[in-house]
């Protein structure tokens, strides 16, 4: 594992455009680590790749904090409800106290569905207020609810402009576009 034996190289595996660094099952016993590791461990590929994307557990941690610190910019995907809004709150205030990376920090809302009606008193029009209301940077792009999205990270098929994957395809392609800051279409992903 990259973390225990300071080695991110060793433990790349290549598939296809995209090359993986699995995690492990034993990162619970890493919860003491400290939280600029990773960090260390950058140059080892940094010149190697156009983009690292770090996945973390819904926690917060020091091996969160490990991939905090090693990123340059932090994407936190939430839904609209009280308990993510709390999560996300409170997110807000560990980045804020234990890095530098508050602005460079995201919020992705994630299974996002439109609202039915203008009325303020509605449940979803309430949540959407408060997450706007309290959070400067709410991203532009959502993730709009589909029943593709669960098929997809189910059976790991490439999301195309095909009628089945078409509004999923929309809305990563509108993450990417933001995330580079372009304008065109990206050609595949």
């Amino acid at each position: 594992m990259a973390l225990t034996n300071n080695d991110i190289k060793s433990n790349i595996i290549s598939q296809s455009s995209v090359n993986i660094i699995p995690s492990s099952l034993n990162l619970v016993n890493l919860r003491t680590i400290n939280i600029k590791t990773l960090s260390r461990l950058r140059s080892q590929i940094e010149n190697n790749f156009d983009f690292v994307i770090v996945d973390t557990a819904p926690t917060f941690d020091n091996i969160v904090l490990n991939a905090l610190c090693f990123s340059d910019y932090i994407i936190t995907p939430t839904y609209l409800s009280l308990f993510d809004y709390k999560a996300v709150e409170f997110y807000k205030t560990q980045i804020e106290i234990e890095t530098d990376k508050i602005n460079n920090w995201k919020i992705l809302l994630n299974k996002y569905k439109e609202p039915k009606t203008d009325n303020s008193e509605s449940e979803l029009n309430q949540y959407i207020n408060l997450f706007h209301n309290n959070f400067n940077n709410i991203m532009q792009t959502k993730i709009y609810e589909t029943s593709y999205i669960q098929k997809a990270i189910d059976t790991k098929i490439h999301i195309t402009k095909a009628k089945a994957k078409e509004k999923l395809y929309h809305c990563i392609s509108s993450l990417i576009k933001e995330l580079l800051n372009i304008q065109e279409e990206p050609e595949q992903f």
